[in-house]
């Protein structure tokens, strides 16, 4: 078997490659183009619209339409102001004492605070009656709550290892 020679010549230039590159070229700047027209035309007609609507309403056609505002109703202004109350809380004390009392043994299914009342509910699940007391001690040494009481607990039936769900009921201090 003999080899044959193999020549090889990178400064050649092929020319089938290069119309079919300056054909691509061109489509690609045709549909440029069309795009481009296609833009142009839409905002036009966006402001046509927006100036007939204008002149409809009898506002200045000035590219932003101005919403008419109407007052508000006494409900909305009532859930506004207990809105802005309810952020107002201190909400960090809430916070800090549920972290102060964390365990591993112990996890939090729920937290319901009520502010009016000044009280909070907190439901979870222990992996003992034992670590379910200790984490209602825990919370009644946190700062900013106080009659920290076990309400209910109950050991899960169907768990083999026993955990116990509890709830407890706690007075949150919400005055600053």
């Amino acid at each position: 078997m003999t080899m044959r020679r193999l020549d090889l010549d990178f400064h050649r230039t092929a020319s089938g490659a290069s119309r079919a590159a300056w054909l691509l070229l061109a489509v690609a700047l045709a549909l440029s183009a069309d795009v481009g027209w296609s833009h142009w035309k839409a905002r036009q007609e966006l402001a046509e619209l927006e100036s007939r609507l204008a002149r409809t309403h009898g506002q200045p056609a000035n590219g932003m339409l101005r919403v008419a505002l109407r007052p508000a109703a006494p409900e909305e202004m009532q859930f506004a102001r207990e809105t802005i109350a309810r952020l107002a809380l201190p909400w960090d004390r809430l916070f800090a004492a549920l972290e102060f009392a964390q365990s591993e043994r112990v996890a939090l299914l729920g937290v319901e605070p009520d502010a009016e009342r000044g009280t909070v509910i907190v439901t979870g699940e222990a992996r003992d009656y034992l670590s379910a007391i200790s984490y209602a001690g825990t919370l009644s040494n946190a700062k900013g709550l106080s009659r920290v009481h076990l309400v209910r607990h109950e050991a899960k039936p169907s768990d083999p290892r026993r955990a116990v769900l509890f709830t407890i009921s706690a007075q949150w201090s919400v005055a600053p």
